[in-house]
C-alpha cells in the first residue's frame, strides 16, 4: 500500500496517487443482493461510466475519484466489503463487470 506522489513541482490543490484494489459490480441479484434494484445507496441511480463504491470514511457520497485508466467517477453507493482503498465500479452488464475483475489501480480525488 504504498502511495504514490506524482505532484512534485504541481501547484497547490493536486492530490496525491494512492493503489487501491479495484473491482466491478453489476445491478444484477448476482452482485447486488438483497438489494438489486440499480438505485445506490445515496438514492441515485447507478450509471455505468459514473457510479463507483466507495468507504463513508474515506469518501463521501458525491467525491469525485479519478481512477487510473477509467477516468473520473462519483462516489454513490457503498458495499459490505469495500473497506479502505477498495472501490467497485458498476458496470450494467454482469459480463463487463466480470471481465473488469479485481485489479491494483492508481486512484486520486478529482480537483
Amino acid at each position: 500500500d504504498r502511495e504514490e506522489d506524482d505532484t512534485a513541482g504541481a501547484g497547490a490543490g493536486v492530490r496525491a496517487w494512492e493503489t487501491y484494489s479495484v473491482s466491478a459490480y453489476c445491478p444484477g441479484l448476482c452482485c447486488t443482493a438483497p438489494w438489486g434494484k440499480g438505485v445506490t445507496a445515496s438514492g441515485h441511480r447507478a450509471r455505468q461510466g459514473t457510479t463507483v463504491a466507495a468507504d463513508r470514511a474515506r469518501h463521501p457520497f458525491g467525491t469525485c475519484l479519478e481512477i487510473e485508466g477509467l477516468g473520473r467517477r462519483v462516489v454513490q453507493d457503498r458495499g459490505g466489503a469495500i473497506r479502505e482503498r477498495r472501490l467497485d465500479v458498476f458496470f450494467r452488464e454482469h459480463a463487463d463487470a466480470l471481465r473488469f475483475g479485481r485489479r491494483e489501480l492508481r486512484v486520486r480525488r478529482c480537483s
